[in-house]
């Protein structure tokens, strides 16, 4: 199911497309985001917050350049204005994920009737570091979008 819906969002060519765009750039911008994420951002720790945030006004410049002015390519040769990259592709992920949950639904449609009953279980895993999220809620409200009947077993 989820390498299903990777494949209908196409996720993973806007992640590839991202990180070749932040590798191509002057400064590697990769190496300008892992040195802020080095750093420690929690108030309490004086120091530490003093060094994240020098760190921060030296890199801020560049990354701000960077996620403003990476225009997105037009292919289509009109003289519409160039919109940014990143908002660009946000932008067609989530018009690929509403497509999909519409497509998912239209599929469940076809496949059982409006009087089957859909039974989710509320539960959480232990030691979730390292895997993806549970979509329970997610998934009540796409199947009650759907018209579907949704029962939370506890």
């Amino acid at each position: 199911m989820r390498s299903q819906q990777r494949k209908e969002t196409c996720i993973t060519k806007y992640r590839k497309i991202l990180q070749n765009e932040k590798k191509a750039d002057i400064k590697d911008i990769t190496v300008l985001e892992h040195t802020l994420s080095a750093g420690s951002c929690i108030k309490p720790n004086l120091k530490l917050f003093e060094e994240y945030l020098a760190a921060q006004a030296e890199v801020a410049a560049d990354l701000t350049w960077h996620y403003n002015e990476t225009m997105c390519n037009q292919q289509d040769g009109t003289t519409t204005p160039k919109v940014p990259l990143h908002c660009k592709l946000r932008l067609s992920a989530f018009i690929n994920q509403q497509q999909a949950n519409q497509l998912l639904i239209n599929r469940l449609k076809k496949r059982f009737s409006q009087d089957d009953v859909f039974i989710l279980g509320n539960w959480s895993a232990s030691m979730t570091q390292f895997h993806e999220p549970i979509h329970g809620k997610g998934w009540r409200t796409l199947l009650k979008r759907g018209r579907f009947n949704v029962y939370l077993i506890d």
